[in-house]
């Protein structure tokens, strides 16, 4: 089966991602209620700001958070899926500018922020140092971040269940909480509050499982993701192992989350 030193070269294929999500575009908000629950843990962090400032939305998916910002703010959606940017527009009309852009493409934008959201997006990036510092460059002098990410350890059950069928690799790697935290203060960025979150959502079988995550756009983006479809020996040697995880709720999916808010500091 995969070794970790393996599964530490795979590459996410970013057009593949932009391809899922905005695949997902109808199907989102009705398989996101753990991704409400995180943005509803960062409005609480976001700061006091004049209507006239511009902030972005980076990865703002169906346009939900995106919708109480432009109230708020003159407002940069952005998202590498067009089919997020055009749900993004006909939730929030004319009170949003939309971008088509990858992290590392924030130059592109025709402002400088005083502020930047991200919710559930930044675990994508596939340089988060790199993503950092575009962060940073895109921001204004003492500009502020509140963003939250899935962070290494969500999705165990499915990982280790992929690993008893195959060598391919089946789930993303995720950063871990102290390498975001490192790429965010060497970017130039000071921590100003955090929090951790670990749950689990259970599910009855393995196609709610896979519904789960096709709802989500959350499905294979590496490059090196088998071709082709799955045999049924595969699926139903899936199906086995992650069935040896199954507690009295169901078949558990581990998630964990990191949240933060940091300041740019130079």
């Amino acid at each position: 089966m995969a070794s970790q030193s393996q599964l530490s070269t795979v590459l996410v294929d970013k057009s593949r991602v932009a391809q899922n999500f905005g695949a997902a575009a109808a199907s989102y908000d009705q398989h996101a209620a753990l991704q409400r629950d995180i943005a509803a843990e960062l409005r609480e962090q976001w700061p006091q700001l004049p209507e006239t400032a511009a902030v972005i939305d980076l990865g703002c998916g169906t346009g939900r958070d995106s919708e109480w910002l432009s109230r708020q703010h003159q407002l940069h959606a952005v998202d590498i899926a067009q089919g997020m940017l055009e749900a993004t527009t006909a939730r929030c009309q004319q009170s949003v500018q939309t971008h088509c852009l990858d992290v590392l493409q924030l130059s592109q934008l025709p402002v400088t922020a005083e502020a930047l959201w991200s919710s559930c997006m930044l675990q994508w990036a596939t340089d988060m140092p790199a993503a950092a510092e575009a962060i940073a460059a895109a921001l204004a002098p003492s500009g502020q971040v509140v963003a939250g990410l899935f962070t290494a350890g969500s999705l165990t059950e499915l990982t280790q269940a992929w690993a008893a069928v195959d060598d391919f690799p089946h789930t993303v790697s995720l950063p871990d909480i102290e390498s975001i935290r490192q790429a965010f203060e060497s970017a130039g960025f000071e921590l100003r509050w955090e929090k951790t979150l670990h749950t689990q959502v259970h599910f009855e079988n393995l196609a709610a499982v896979r519904g789960h995550l096709r709802g989500l756009g959350a499905t294979n983006a590496l490059q090196q993701r088998a071709k082709g479809l799955m045999s049924r020996q595969k699926l139903q040697r899936l199906n086995n192992a992650l069935e040896s995880f199954r507690q009295p709720q169901g078949i558990p999916m581990t998630w964990n989350a990191w949240l933060f808010k940091a300041e740019k500091i130079r």
